[in-house]
């Protein structure tokens, strides 16, 4: 940078000198001197201004590119957007555009930002420019920033749901607090940076902190502001508290509730004493701000007159004015029924301690123009109070018709402002205060001022020089257009001031603009040639542009010519029009040059002038319809089931001396099997059941069966020796006493004892491959067979399927046998070859289960309808889809509805907690439900407890007489790594799907039902991580309507997929779907599926559309369930046929410059690298990867990608090191890769490739699996 400050100047005369005199009185008060706007309508604070003194009306419908996203975001979820409901509300148009060039933010990690982030980062930026602190000028200031912000909806959770894969990228972006810091850190501002969430008084109360900071000394200047956007405006439910207009009538007698809206504000604040001897450019002033909570009022979110009237003589006390010199209040004015009586009735007791005077202070309220900004509102308020501090007028209340008849306005100090007048207070200050009241009860108001009168010397005939510049052509032609509009409006100002503020408050980037003039009326003459003729025109040595690389520095030379003549500039009093000229051409050309030093002897203000014009980029999620990309079809007309067919075992292992470790039943099966296996020369550990722990011998054990003696048993097994786990304790017979103690002890002996074998074995990090094979009797129905299903034995199969995901090293196989089978069966099963997951034996047949698919019934089963006498029951009726079911139902018929849930019923208000929104959607749903002419009750019972499920259905029975039907929705979806799990924990997760179900069962096994129905889960088929007692659970559902169905009758169980968003949003998790092996439904398709499924005879129904795109799929033989070969066709069709599909990484195109000559494979390949984590479609491979937007974490990603490509070829630190795509395609290309080619194949590409082109010859896999298979592995070299 050429610094000027050692230029001497003790002899060069300085004219239009004047001092700065500060009244003692004002050394608490705060000016506002720089804001940013981006609101319905206005971008600019004069396009508000015009705005509020026209009457404008921002509410209207959304926008119709807005309306595409969302339509699209919901399409994804495989919502219709005729089920969508928009409500109207004062819109921001573009809140998908951001410059990320400008702030040096990569295009894919600027569509990962959270909107909210984007639109502040401009505001703030512009508050600062239009403060006359831009460019470099705050860079390492003590500087806070303030935010009020309290997202109604989370972008995070839109790229968790339809670009998951994005996830550790969006993450700094996503991060709330991240919102204020972010323009901290891309300024360098070292001042506290925070927001500020108190429900509606957030950004008010953001300014209160602000203040707070500056007179505390915490910070020299301040940063406050609100943003607010409804990223999802769908009226799913409503508060109560809304307009039927969507418009705030405040104070009129027609109010009925708030519109809402969308904003977003920054100002900038600087004690007034600082500013006006800094001579910025005050709006107005800050005289006090008092901040208040309603304590105990009649309801938590109801407001108190009492604490309003506290808070307000508070502020009046701070700011040590009186209170009659106060003409105006910008109320909160929500125009809702309780709320604007009480706000006046509060300021009304204020006013009458200190004076009995009638409508002499004018109320108002900006809703009335742009609707409620909730966090966002007070600032907006605190901004038309400047406004009419500044411009010396009151603006119009809209929609003001007739007072309202609760309050009094003629007895009042108040009347409502309903039109546009002049502010006329005598010789008074005008002074004005602005409140803002939150929905958590903490109120905020704040007294101003108008700005001091800032009167400056007369300017000084002479040439100045007009810079503006900017990172694109685009914006600085903008800026050229936004100077001439501007100063055919502000013809009177002082062209050395705005010389001044441009040269020494904005940054100066690689495209300039250099203008010498001497008036106003030169520069604005000059300026229009220039948007006539276009910037690269040659206009001579007065108007200079020219654009340079970012990379560009001037030369020494040029700087110590420049340095020179700045001297002899200054020397000559600034007459030396041509020495201008001269460092105009330096600066177009790229000096650095501090201009500050230019008029360090001068005393020049700075001015509110047009800041940065930003380039509207679109950055936005690229969502893709999920139709496309994830369903074997888009109708949802069939399902799926479970059948079992005969397979004979084709293979089996030679017997080897193997150990095994067998945990025996007790009833003389496991004995048997351990004197075979020892036979054919295995060594056998056998377990017995016990007291304590007991060691007979090596081969011979005794347990307890608790945690403590499995761990005590594993580690005393020498598992370098043992191969296989034969856990045998499920084999008893199938005549027992059905009671809820024997469920309890077959659950101990089976699914219990698994959980902690697995335990014990992971906790030993057992490294050799070990065989589990759980083997039980009539777990599962198979055949026609008569026989007494257990599905307390099939939760084993459930919990099975998880153990795999969760060890490596574990696998899993499960036998279920009849009495009649064979022994030698189940250990030739031991030593089989085949990778069935699960087998059965029936009379000696081996059955092989297979996942199938069905049509539902074309039309609804004959004679089936609801019945409007009796009462359904909804186990888990109040969570989201047992209300999806709930409302679906009352739909159909005026029935009666019974919802059955744990937890109580709120009364009275709604929880300010995080549960606000869930029990706002559970009310809202109940209230359709009734207005559907459907009666509700709602029953607290926990339906894992004996004696309260008996109470609520005997009290079901009385009232209504008999039970129609139940739906079992309850369920726990909690679960960790079965290493981490307690008992307790998982007995919980199992409860209310297995004693639950078990009780329902008990109690209702006489009624006539028309359906009774489980809900179970998809997870059944595959399991997962951290699943094992939620799928243990649902296996045991899968089981129980073989169990009911062969004593009482009609039973069904439905396994669900991910249900999309439901009305109640309690099930919406993330999932990442190319690890689903169904498509995520949509509420409206799910219920009208299950409506079908009750009129089915199916006992079992896999709901949903198999996602062909899963990666799941790609594990073929080693998934833990079979597909029919149908099924198996569909898959593989699903996954060839991918025109429909996003591009890959690899498919990904880019632009490349930089170089003349060709570039190579490996720049290429790096290049799309890049541009899959940065986004960018066109890139010069000599552009730094940190300076166009990378950093540490998307490095990271491209490291992973290049790795794939490239292995071993370059590590994490060599692309810091080398962190263009030239250096680092040289790096890569040094060993066996030359500049032109393509790269060498390795072997184990080739071996890959061989061993496909094998299995394809062996039939074991088909030509179009094989190409399938071949892309999995990663080959991407032609």
């Amino acid at each position: 940078m050429l610094d000027l400050n050692s230029i001497q100047l003790k002899d060069i005369t300085v004219k239009g000198e004047y001092d700065v005199h500060v009244d003692d009185s004002i050394v608490s008060d705060i000016a506002i001197i720089g804001i940013g706007v981006n609101l319905p309508g206005a971008d600019t604070v004069e396009e508000f201004w015009h705005n509020l003194r026209t009457g404008f009306d921002g509410v209207r419908d959304i926008p119709t590119s807005r309306k595409k996203d969302v339509d699209n975001y919901f399409a994804c979820l495989g919502k219709e957007s005729k089920a969508i409901r928009y409500g109207q509300a004062a819109y921001l148009e573009d809140i998908d555009k951001f410059d990320y060039n400008f702030f040096k933010i990569s295009p894919k990690e600027a569509s990962l930002l959270d909107p909210n982030q984007r639109l502040f980062l401009q505001v703030a930026w512009s508050a600062i420019e239009d403060s006359g602190y831009g460019g470099k000028k705050l860079e390492g200031s003590n500087t806070g920033v303030y935010l009020g912000f309290g997202s109604d909806s989370d972008y995070k959770k839109i790229i968790h749901e339809v670009d998951p894969e994005s996830l550790q990228l969006s993450m700094p972006g996503n991060v709330r607090p991240i919102i204020a810091s972010r323009i901290s850190y891309i300024t360098d501002l070292k001042g506290p940076s925070m927001i500020v969430d108190t429900t509606c008084s957030s950004s008010l109360v953001a300014v209160h902190l602000a203040c707070q900071a500056l007179r505390n000394g915490e910070c020299d200047m301040a940063i406050a502001g609100g943003v607010q956007i409804h990223l999802l405006p769908v009226r799913d439910f409503e508060v109560g508290i809304e307009s039927s207009t969507s418009r705030t009538r405040a104070f009129d007698d027609s109010s009925d509730g708030t519109g809402t809206g969308e904003g977003v504000i920054a100002i900038m604040l600087k004690p007034l004493t600082k500013a006006i001897e800094d001579r910025d450019n005050i709006y107005s002033v800050i005289k006090s701000t008092a901040v208040n909570q309603d304590g105990n009022s009649p309801g938590i979110t109801a407001p108190n007159a009492e604490a309003q009237e506290e808070l307000i003589v508070d502020a009046w006390n701070k700011a040590g004015i009186h209170p009659e010199t106060i003409s105006y209040i910008e109320a909160h004015g929500t125009g809702t029924k309780l709320g604007d009586p009480i706000e006046v009735e509060g300021i009304q007791r204020a006013f009458q301690r200190y004076t009995d005077r009638k409508q002499f202070c004018a109320i108002g309220s900006v809703k009335s123009n742009i609707g409620h900004l909730d966090n966002t509102s007070g600032i907006v308020g605190l901004l038309k109070a400047v406004i009419s501090l500044k411009y010396k007028e009151l603006f119009p209340t809209l929609h003001f018709k007739r007072p309202n008849r609760k309050i009094n306005f003629e007895s009042s100090p108040l009347y409502v402002n309903d039109q546009l007048k002049k502010w006329e207070v005598g010789n008074d200050k005008r002074r004005c205060g602005v409140s803002s009241f939150g929905l958590s009860g903490t109120n905020c108001h704040v007294i101003m001022e108008e700005a001091p009168e800032q009167v400056t010397s007369a300017p000084v005939p002479r040439n100045e020089i007009f810079l503006i510049s900017a990172k694109t052509e685009t914006s600085i032609n903008k800026l050229v257009r936004r100077f001439i509009s501007y100063l055919h409006v502000h013809k009177e100002i002082n062209i050395a001031d705005l010389c001044y503020t441009l040269s020494t408050g904005r940054g100066h980037y690689n495209y300039r603009l250099a203008i010498i003039a001497k008036s106003t009326e030169d520069l604005l003459e000059k300026l229009n040639l220039i948007e006539r003729n276009g910037l690269n025109t040659e206009y001579g040595s007065t108007m200079q542009y020219n654009e340079f690389s970012l990379q560009h520095v001037a030369n020494k030379e040029q700087t110590l010519l420049a340095h020179e003549q700045i001297i002899n500039y200054l020397a000559t009093e600034r007459q030396e029009t041509r020495i201008l000229q001269e460092v105009a051409t330096l600066y177009v050309q790229g000096a650095d040059i501090e201009w500050e030093s230019l008029y360090r002897r001068e005393k020049r203000y700075r001015l509110h002038l047009p800041a940065y014009s930003f380039v509207k980029n679109r950055c936005w999620l690229d969502i893709q319809p999920r139709k496309n990309i994830s369903t074997v079809e888009n109708k949802l007309d069939r399902f799926y089931t479970s059948t079992w067919e005969i397979k004979d075992l084709q293979k089996v292992v030679e017997k080897k001396p193997i150990v095994s470790l067998l945990i025996n039943d007790g009833h003389g099966v496991g004995t048997i099997i351990a004197e075979k296996l020892r036979k054919d020369g295995e060594t056998v550990i056998k377990v017995e059941a016990g007291e304590t722990f007991k060691k007979i011998n090596e081969e011979a054990y005794i347990i307890a069966g608790d945690i403590n003696d499995y761990n005590l048993l594993i580690k005393d097994i020498d598992w370098t020796k043992v191969t296989r786990v034969i856990h045998i304790c499920s084999l008893s017979g199938n005549e027992y006493e059905d009671t809820l103690d024997n469920l309890e002890q077959g659950l101990e002996r089976g699914v219990y004892s698994l959980f902690y074998l697995i335990k014990a074995l992971t906790a030993q990090q057992i490294s050799n491959g070990i065989n589990i094979k759980i083997v039980t009797t009539y777990a599962v129905q198979v055949s026609n067979e008569r026989t007494e299903i257990r599905p307390e034995r099939s939760a084993l199969f459930g919990l099975g399927k998880v153990i795999g995901w969760e060890n490596k090293t574990l696998h899993v196989n499960c036998i279920d046998i009849d009495d009649k089978t064979d022994l030698d069966n189940v250990i030739n099963e031991f030593r089989a070859q085949d990778k069935e997951y699960k087998v059965a034996y029936r009379n000696n047949k081996r059955y092989v289960e297979r996942l199938i698919s069905k049509n539902f019934p074309s039309s609804s089963q004959a004679g089936f309808k609801l019945q409007t006498d009796g009462v359904y029951i909804i186990t888990g009726g109040a969570g989201g889809i047992g209300l999806e079911i709930a409302t679906f139902l009352a739909a159909k018929e005026k029935i009666t509805l019974a919802l059955l849930n744990r937890s109580p019923l709120p009364k009275g208000s709604i929880s300010p907690t995080g549960d606000r929104d869930r029990q706002l959607a559970q009310f809202t749903a109940m209230k359709n439900i009734e207005q559907m002419g459907a009666k509700l009750e709602y029953i607290q019972a926990d339906i894992t407890d004996e004696e309260q499920l008996k109470t609520a259905i005997a009290l079901l029975k009385n009232r209504y007489g008999k039970i129609n039907g139940v739906v079992h929705a309850a369920g726990i979806a909690e679960g960790d790594l079965l290493r981490n799990l307690s008992l307790h924990t998982f007995k919980k997760v199992m409860a209310p799907k297995v004693q639950g179900t078990w009780l329902l069962n008990k109690y209702l096994h006489e009624e006539d039902l028309q359906f009774f129905v489980l809900f179970s889960s998809a997870i059944t088929l595959i399991g997962g991580l951290g699943s094992g007692p939620y799928t243990a659970a649902n296996a045991f559902m899968d089981a129980f309507p073989s169990y009911r169905g062969s004593k009482i009758g009609k039973t069904m169980v439905i396994n669900w997929p991910s249900w999309q968003k439901t009305s109640l949003a309690d099930n919406s998790s993330i999932v990442d779907e190319k690890k689903e092996l169904f498509s995520m439904l949509s509420p409206e398709d799910a219920v009208k599926a299950f409506y079908n499924a009750i009129q089915s005879d199916s006992a079992q129904m896999f709901i949903g559309n198999l996602n062909v795109n899963s990666d799941v799929f790609e594990l073929g033989d080693f998934l833990p369930f079979r597909l029919s070969p149908k099924v198996r066709e569909e898959i593989v069709t699903g996954n060839v046929n991918t025109q429909d599909m996003v591009p890959t990484g690899n498919q990904l195109q880019v632009k490349l410059k930089g170089k003349s000559s060709a570039y190579t494979y490996v720049e290429k390949q790096i290049a799309k690298a890049w541009r899959q984590v940065l986004g960018y479609e066109e890139l010069d491979v000599n552009d730094n990867f940190f300076d166009i937007g990378g950093d540490s974490i998307m490095i990271t990603r491209v490291h992973s990608i290049i790795d794939k490509e490239f292995p071993n070829k370059a590590t994490i630190a060599d692309l810091f090191s080398y962190p263009t795509v030239a250096k680092l395609s040289e790096h890569i290309s040094k060993d066996d890769y030359t500049s032109s080619s393509q790269p060498k194949v390795s072997n184990n590409v080739r071996s890959n490739i061989s061993a496909l082109f094998e299995r394809v010859s062996q039939e074991e896999i088909t030509i179009e699996q094989a190409i399938t298979l071949y892309r999995a592995i990663g080959v991407k070299h032609g």
